[in-house]
């Protein structure tokens, strides 16, 4: 079967999983101007940066605990990023 060029152009979103954990006082970095990612591994060993405002949201009082979906298009831009848990 011959693909079109549209067919191969096109490919499914990424999807990682990885886990988080971080005290308040290492997420205040996070805020920090010259901070602009953060460097995570996902659940396959693959290493995946993110820019830090993508996970400001979840941090707490506590810091950043948990576990996330990330799923990003074919360009590795981010579509969504979600709490699945702590």
């Amino acid at each position: 079967m011959i693909k079109s060029n549209n067919e191969i152009s096109r490919k499914e979103p990424q999807v990682h999983y990885f886990s988080v954990s971080m005290n308040y006082a290492q997420c205040e970095d996070l805020y920090q101007q010259h901070v602009k990612y953060l460097l995570v591994t996902n659940t396959q060993g693959k290493r995946v940066q993110l820019p830090k405002i993508s996970l400001q949201k979840f941090i707490t009082p506590s810091g950043l605990h948990g576990s996330f979906k990330l799923i990003v298009d074919q360009n590795n831009k981010i579509i969504s990023i979600n709490s699945i848990g702590t």
